[in-house]
């Protein structure tokens, strides 16, 4: 199946590269996704535009598999909330001390990374080198 903590994309033998305009093709299709689908949880938004992100980031036009480790998504995940944990002013000027990411409970994600934001500072470049970081990561891909 592969390395563990790794998830293959394109993982098929012998698949070709995208040509450029299904690469376009693609991209609209999660644009209209993101704009015309129906979630009810923010971190479904946030895996996809991860997974889109690191495909960019890391892919090749080989056509041969990307194998993505979790922990990069993980990573993704805590650069993505690491300002969306800031406490926020809500509706009618009331302070809400974290941003509800669904309509039921709170994701166990964004508790981590707003408790990790709250040891650390405000500085996502500071936390990458706190020794806390590789735990928050594996808590996050765990």
């Amino acid at each position: 199946m592969g390395i563990a903590g790794e998830s293959p994309i394109l993982a098929e033998p012998g698949i070709k590269p995208p040509t450029p305009a299904e690469q376009i093709t693609f991209l609209r299709n999660i644009q209209r996704l993101l704009a015309e689908g129906r979630f009810v949880a923010t971190y479904k938004y946030a895996l996809l535009i991860a997974l889109a992100d690191i495909s960019v980031e890391l892919g090749d036009d080989s056509g041969g598999a990307l194998l993505v480790p979790t922990s990069i998504i993980a990573e993704k995940f805590i650069q993505y909330y690491w300002r969306q944990v800031v406490p926020f002013v809500g509706v009618a000027g009331q302070r809400s001390d974290v941003l509800q990411q669904n309509t039921g409970t709170q994701a166990a994600i964004i508790n981590m990374v707003a408790e990790a934001r709250t040891t650390v500072g405000g500085s996502y470049a500071k936390a990458r080198h706190d020794p806390q970081h590789l735990h928050l990561v594996k808590s996050v891909e765990g």
